[in-house]
């Protein structure tokens, strides 16, 4: 079974909690907008430097709503830990904020229990 744990969460509009080996909670913490203006990738960073990258779906959730996303990569199954970040970034034109203008990029310390 994988165990999760937060990492780090910033000030962000998303926010990502564990979900047990399911999946990933995404949250949506603006007081007024959904996640449509927002566009993001998934990264995963492995301890023997392995770095994968996949886009990610980011459901319109309204403000204050979370949803279940499965898990974008496998667990390594030497029990190792690995460190998944959601890059969260304009995915258009924003007033001060041109498409493709960092957001934030919360992320999560990954684990899969042996046996």
């Amino acid at each position: 079974m994988g165990v999760m744990r937060e990492d780090r969460q910033s000030a962000g509009p998303v926010r990502i909690a564990c979900f047990r080996h399911e999946g990933i909670v995404l949250s949506n913490r603006q007081r007024r907008r959904g996640l449509a203006w927002l566009a993001g990738e998934w990264e995963l960073s492995r301890t023997d430097g392995l770095v994968l990258t996949a886009p990610a779906e980011l459901p319109d959730l309204l403000p204050g709503q979370t949803a279940a996303v499965p898990l974008p990569f496998p667990l390594p199954s030497d029990g190792g830990e690995v460190v998944l970040t959601l890059r969260v970034r304009t995915a258009r034109d924003e007033p001060g904020a041109p498409r493709g203008t960092a957001v934030c990029a919360p992320r999560l310390r990954l684990t899969r229990r042996q046996g």
